[in-house]
């Protein structure tokens, strides 16, 4: 029957004499051309009606299951795949690369996987079932040679598959190569303009190289295609949409995104923590606390952050108990490993940064030398404030207050982005000279660790100066891209006083992360309340001559990141010549 067109199909069933065996069958052939007409409830009532001729008819099920899956009701589909499956004896390729695709849909990355492994068995040059394994295994399992060689495979089998150049850039995304990525994207999207994922996926790549408005517009043009398919995977496009908007400021529409995310997938751990970070800069956490509804929403959002990083945090804290509270040779051991581990990490950290960013040093250049001279006196001014602050607040502090999470691994307080300034000094000690009575300043500053008041200065260079000289150059290059970063962060979007004063704060316990004491958090809190007052300086006055309200808020960012890399620039500076002239 699958010879017959829609007239002759027609033609045939209005012949009352025609046998039950082949109605059923004219009519499962007419059921798959409303199909291919996208008209899917037709389809199925033509399946059922062939059903009811005959009930094992294996592709009435098939063809139900297709427009089951059109329609979004994918769980009904792979219930009439297993069905078409059982009554068929040597299942066809399009029979499970159907239901494989139906099964990533649900999530169901593991089982659609194997679904795609069958229609290989059975037909190896299926181009969409090598594409589609080909994503599954860069992300599934991290085998990006073997996923690149199917997808390779797929596009020499048809050059012109948009679903193959898809999954080839899934598999440079799962690389982090996301220029190449984008790539791949564009060609999926200049094939088929309907095809949802790779406008998801081209906008995660976009997200990842902050081309942040264009990675919007992808995100919802994605959402936008075919509406009724609530895929599993969408839950990962409203939460990046939510991460997007939470770097704009925008955190009531990142609020309202994630919250779609949790409803497709409850628990669904990067929105709930997009969602709860969200929230915190909104300066919404006490009002959503303070209510018995909100209140477990938001402890709902925390057990699932806390519940996909448990094995993390488990592994972390038994970590930090073994070198807080380890004894003996083995233990100190253990401590150095650590701080080298840590030292050579932030090292690979910085220097993946800045290859990333090799295409745009020139923003570099135009941060440090394209400023006002102003720039460098007000951040000279935030440099001194905040160092006298924490001078008088570390002076009266109690001892709980000067601890950091650094203690517990070194034994002392500290920047962890600073620890290889520290590994340079330890391992390569420069040789000593003649006293000159110079004395350190006991206080350390914020955020770094200082070493011991010293009796001695070096008067020679060894190689110690030259890394502690290499690595001081490779931070002042990345400091304009983290200043950037966290003024996107934490100033953008934050016009009124009120949020001004809760975006400081977080700003300030932000970098306990980063393993200073508890003090120190909180006397930053005054360097991000001046960064902000320099954003809404500059943002009020340009939107009272344009008017536009992104516009004065992006050059509300630029101004408070020149002043806060400038500030940035002049602490690390303060530590290095501390660290070459008296460490």
């Amino acid at each position: 029957m699958a010879h017959l067109t829609r007239l002759e199909c027609v033609e045939r069933l209005s012949n009352p004499r025609l046998p039950e065996a082949e109605r059923a069958a004219v009519l499962c052939r007419l059921g798959w051309w409303q199909l291919q007409a996208g008209q899917q409830e037709e389809a199925i009532a033509q399946f059922d009606q062939a059903l009811l001729y005959q009930p094992d008819l294996a592709a009435a099920y098939h063809g139900r299951a297709r427009a089951l899956d059109e329609q979004g009701r994918f769980q009904a589909a792979i219930a009439n795949y297993d069905q078409a499956l059982k009554l068929t004896t040597a299942p066809g390729a399009t029979l499970w690369r159907d239901r494989g695709h139906t099964l990533r849909s649900l999530g169901r990355y593991g089982d659609a996987l194997t679904s795609f492994d069958q229609a290989l068995k059975r037909q190896p040059q299926d181009a969409l079932s090598m594409s589609a394994k080909g994503s599954l295994l860069a992300v599934l399992r991290r085998q990006k040679q073997a996923a690149m060689q199917l997808c390779d495979r797929a596009l020499k089998l048809n050059p012109n598959l948009p679903e193959a150049w898809n999954s080839k850039g899934v598999v440079h995304s799962v690389a982090g190569q996301y220029a190449e990525a984008q790539q791949c994207y564009e060609r999926a999207i200049a094939l088929d303009a309907t095809l949802d994922r790779a406008w998801s996926n081209r906008g995660i790549a976009m997200l990842r190289q902050d081309r942040v408005l264009e990675a919007i517009a992808n995100f919802e043009q994605a959402l936008s295609l075919a509406p009724q398919r609530q895929e599993a995977w969408k839950a990962s496009v409203w939460a990046h949409h939510g991460r997007a908007l939470m770097k704009l400021g925008r955190y009531e529409r990142a609020i309202a995104s994630c919250d779609e995310a949790l409803r497709l997938q409850p628990g669904y751990a990067p929105a709930a923590l997009n969602r709860l970070l969200s929230l915190g800069m909104a300066g919404r956490l006490g009002a959503q606390l303070r209510q018995g509804e909100t209140r477990w929403e938001l402890l709902r959002n925390l057990g699932a952050v806390l519940n996909a990083a448990k094995l993390r945090l488990l592994i972390l804290l038994g970590g930090l108990l073994l070198l807080s509270l380890g004894q003996g040779p083995l233990a100190e051991l253990l401590r150095q490993g650590v701080s080298v581990l840590l030292s050579l990490g932030v090292l690979g950290l910085i220097v993946a940064d800045l290859w990333r960013n090799r295409s745009r040093l020139g923003f570099v250049w135009q941060t440090y030398f394209g400023t006002h001279w102003l720039t460098y006196g007000r951040a000279l001014g935030i440099v001194i404030a905040t160092l006298t602050t924490y001078s008088l607040v570390d002076a009266i502090a109690p001892p709980i207050l000067r601890l950091g999470w650094s203690d517990l691994v070194f034994g002392k307080p500290g920047n962890v982005i600073f620890q290889p300034f520290n590994l340079f000094k330890d391992a390569t000690p420069s040789p000593p000279g003649p006293s000159l009575g110079v004395v350190v300043p006991a206080t350390p500053m914020p955020g770094w660790e200082s070493p011991p008041p010293p009796e001695v200065v070096a008067d020679q260079f060894g190689w110690s100066t030259v890394l502690i000289l290499l690595f001081w150059l490779l931070l002042l290059l990345g400091i304009p891209f983290w200043a950037r970063l966290e003024e996107r962060l934490f100033r953008r979007g934050g016009n009124t006083w009120r949020q001004i004063g809760v975006r400081s704060t977080w700003f300030g316990l932000a970098h306990l992360l980063a393993g200073i004491p508890i003090v120190g958090g909180l006397v930053l809190i005054l360097p991000g309340f001046l960064f902000a007052c320099r954003y809404k300086y500059v943002r009020d006055r340009h939107l009272q001559k344009t008017g536009n309200s992104f516009q004065s808020e992006e050059a509300g960012v630029r101004a408070s990141t020149d002043d806060h890399a400038a500030y940035n620039a002049i602490l690390i500076t303060l530590a290095a010549a501390v660290l070459i002239f008296w460490g």
